[in-house]
């Protein structure tokens, strides 16, 4: 699979300093999953993405373990949905967990069970509003599924420096390297940082 390369401008993560820029969803399942998110007014019950109420309609869905690392801290839910790839096009900043030793070290927490569609009414409701206003964007659609994705974004405390920045599929950074004015390049990884919460790879402007 061809890694995906943009050239993009970007903001600053609060969290950390660093250069923190939110790209997009793509491929068929994305448009499907669009396609079938409906929106019903006040407090009732939403049908998202491939949920469908009744969960005889699935008999593939499953629960699974969702993060919302924020840098300082993360939320985490067991979620009820008929795919990891439907709750990250759902829910804006999370990504599906499905590391053994961290699930089996969660399984003794105490942690909310939800339907996907109770979650977007519910704890998840502002994720849920802030990846419906992202699929406005015509650049939603771009980065997802690819092994790897490589920016060079600006630096926003100096505009005439870069960073060339690589991703996981989940959006983590594993390495680094800042163009400096003078023409210096400083290499960094994953082990230098002390934070590296994952890129929002469903939103394609970052906050």
């Amino acid at each position: 699979m061809e890694p995906a390369v943009f050239d993009l401008p970007a903001a600053a993560n609060g969290s950390n300093g660093h250069v923190s820029r939110s790209l997009s969803l793509s491929g068929v399942r994305l448009a499907l999953a669009v396609s079938q998110i409906a929106t019903v007014s006040g407090k009732e019950r939403r049908t998202v993405g491939e949920n469908r109420l009744v969960a005889g309609e699935q008999p593939s869905r499953q629960r699974y373990l969702v993060r919302h690392d924020y840098g300082m801290g993360a939320l985490w839910w067991w979620i009820t949905a008929g795919s990891a790839a439907e709750i990250t096009t759902t829910f804006a900043e999370v990504e599906v967990i499905d590391d053994p030793a961290v699930m089996r070290i969660v399984q003794s927490w105490s942690l909310d069970e939800l339907d996907i569609a109770d979650a977007a009414c519910g704890p998840l409701a502002d994720l849920y509003r802030r990846r419906e206003r992202q699929r406005r964007d015509p650049a939603v659609g771009k980065p997802l599924g690819k092994n790897r994705v490589y920016l060079r974004l600006p630096d926003p405390e100096d505009p005439a420096a870069w960073w060339l920045t690589e991703h996981d599929p989940a959006g983590r950074r594993v390495r680094q390297v800042e163009l400096r004015p003078d023409g210096t390049a400083v290499a960094s990884s994953a082990a230098d940082w002390p934070m590296n919460p994952p890129f929002d790879l469903g939103d394609p402007n970052s906050p």
